[in-house]
């Protein structure tokens, strides 16, 4: 082994050494929860402490923006692998259409989705300003993760900084500490953008895509470029023809 290396190696066991391992259970693609370790440092809860020390918890904006961070960096990522498949599928245009003699592709999806309890639920459709509902089936993807065991390791962490977190404990109180004032739609969203656009690229596709956050239906985006699409009748034709796009709609 060369010097680099095992000064690395040593380093980063002595890093583990004065830590303390938090585990995070997240669903795999199976249904079954894997163990992410999250190691902090002794030193820096002992800081932290000191910080913290009577403080309310709604205004410690560090710990919201850990949370949020491992909400992305731990609970979204889990997701990726399916997300890469999903958007291979779409971008190959791997859809069932209706009529089996059909031969034209589709130039232009509406990707839709929604958030449940502990899932988060996707579909693409044929662009409603192009293309009949029924000319393709519908590509569902579900995306399910803990949200009681993610607010478990949240915990861990507040007791360790000795935070006092009862005022989300008591029975009368109806919001969690995992998902208080979580901006999980935009977090979707990004992490959507990204993924669309990597695909995209190296499946060399030139498939036009949008996408709708289907539980209040106010916004559209052009998932290559992250532009709002809002406000008009046949909104995604318009928005694509003011872009110099002219695609045929099979509407009648």
């Amino acid at each position: 082994m060369k010097l680099k290396q095992l000064l690395s190696k040593l380093r980063y066991r002595n890093q583990i050494k004065n830590s303390i391992a938090l585990d995070f259970k997240v669903l795999n693609k199976s249904g079954k929860l894997e163990i992410f370790k999250l190691y902090l440092s002794k030193k820096k809860i002992n800081q932290q402490i000191k910080v913290t020390k009577g403080i309310d918890i709604y205004e410690f904006n560090y710990f919201w923006e850990l949370r949020n961070d491992l909400f992305k960096s731990i609970i979204l990522k889990s997701f990726e692998p399916q997300i890469k498949e999903y958007l291979k599928k779409i971008h190959k245009d791997e859809f069932i259409y209706t009529d089996k003699n059909e031969k034209k592709s589709l130039k232009v999806i509406s990707m839709y989705y929604h958030f449940y309890d502990d899932e988060i639920y996707v579909f693409v459709e044929p662009n409603y300003d192009y293309y009949p509902d029924d000319k393709i089936k519908r590509l569902e993807l579900y995306l399910k993760y803990d949200s009681n065991e993610f607010e478990k390791s949240l915990i861990q962490i507040l007791d360790l900084w000795q935070l006092d977190y009862s005022s989300f404990t008591e029975d009368n109180y109806y919001e969690s500490i995992w998902d208080f004032e979580l901006e999980i739609d935009s977090f979707f969203l990004e992490f959507m953008f990204k993924h669309w656009s990597e695909i995209k690229k190296e499946t060399n596709s030139d498939l036009i895509g949008f996408i709708t956050y289907a539980t209040r239906g106010l916004y559209t985006y052009d998932l290559d470029n992250k532009s709002e699409v809002r406000g008009l009748k046949n909104e995604t034709k318009k928005y694509l023809e003011n872009k110099n796009i002219y695609l045929k709609s099979e509407l009648s």
